[in-house]
């Protein structure tokens, strides 16, 4: 298993056929999950 870390992300690779990405973020959960699952939000932040 292999494991880079940053200020807010963690990339590991568990298995050679996975690859987990965990991230911080300075913001209430409720926000993060609709910029992560509301597309025009999507929109806003990936671009």
């Amino acid at each position: 298993m292999s494991n880079t870390t940053t200020k807010t992300l963690t990339v590991s690779t568990p298995s050679d056929r996975e690859i987990a990405l965990t991230r911080t973020f300075n913001a209430p959960r409720a926000l993060v999950f609709d910029a992560l699952t509301k597309p025009e939000l999507v929109q806003r932040w990936m671009l």
